[in-house]
């Protein structure tokens, strides 16, 4: 049966907030941190579930009609956990917040794609993945596969058993080699005015080697997010960078790290692929902004 939803209308400015769920604990500990973070605005959030994982295809004739009632058991059975996921989270959230559920049999990476494009959704929310059991890995396969591939949308991952706190100090990660854009930036704005966040920015490198560039795209960054008095601190160059980012956050309690993902990247960040470095590292809530440019 089709899901037929119409977002209530409204004269204020809304979010539209895209969560993704596997039901698991971590996952809905995503979508918690996500409603508290965003609690004095109103917002659609949409939960998303993908069972794709799910589906069995065979090229046998004479079991396809057992892989339909299976793949309709599949469905049924997702929806009604997306349901019940919806009503918990209307029962632990607070403020004025829609809700709505997505069921597909899309994979995920081209649900989120089709969701952004119909919802207008201005940010994609992911936990670390609970099922698979790896204990020292912060991101899984499929949070991967979302960063490497999604390159409209910011992206907010948070860690497993996150408790929310107020993302009062904030670290920004950049090698200020690229000019910003201001398009990029109206979820960290939002949540540096909704809690007077203080920004830090972090370099891997020393002062005495920062090109006039950078120094323009530093000054370009504070106007940008209407934040003079950010302050650059300068990473230990013997640390990978990774490695460096996360000791500097747990020394000085930060609550948030940012960093701007650019077209085309190919992951390669300062001298390491640090964003597939990072799960080694980090427990902090990470959020990814998009760049058209490229880098």
């Amino acid at each position: 049966m089709k899901q037929l939803f119409t977002w209530p209308i409204y004269t204020d400015i809304m979010k539209n907030i895209l969560v993704c769920t596997d039901f698991s604990k971590n996952a809905y500990c995503a979508l918690h941190y996500a409603t508290r973070l965003f609690r004095d605005e109103i917002c659609n959030f949409v939960i998303l579930h993908s069972y794709n994982d799910r589906l069995t295809n065979s090229s046998y004739l004479l079991i396809n009609e057992m892989e339909r009632e299976n793949n309709l058991k599949v469905r049924e059975e997702a929806m009604e956990k997306n349901m019940e996921l919806m009503h918990s989270i209307k029962r632990d959230s607070t403020g004025n917040n829609q809700f709505k559920t997505v069921t597909t049999e899309l994979p995920l990476v081209q649900a989120i794609k089709e969701q952004i494009e119909k919802q207008h959704i201005d940010l994609v929310v992911m936990g670390t993945e609970g099922k698979s059991g790896l204990s020292q890995r912060f991101f899984g396969r499929k949070t991967l596969s979302v960063i490497q591939h999604l390159s409209t949308t910011p992206i907010l991952i948070i860690p497993r058993e996150t408790d929310f706190s107020e993302p009062l100090s904030i670290d920004f990660a950049t090698d200020f080699k690229m000019e910003p854009e201001i398009a990029n930036f109206p979820i960290l704005k939002a949540i540096v005015e909704t809690y007077h966040s203080s920004i830090r920015f972090v370099h891997s490198g020393n002062e005495e080697d920062m090109e006039t560039s950078q120094w323009k795209n530093y000054r370009l960054l504070k106007e940008t997010l209407e934040n003079p008095n950010a302050a650059i601190e300068y990473l230990p160059t013997h640390l990978e960078v990774s490695r460096a980012i996360a000791e500097h956050m747990k020394e000085n309690h930060v609550d948030l790290l940012c960093m701007v993902k650019f077209k085309h990247q190919n992951w390669q960040f300062f001298r390491e692929p640090v964003i597939k470095e990072l799960d080694l590292h980090l427990r902090f809530p990470f959020l990814i902004l998009q760049s058209e440019k490229l880098k």
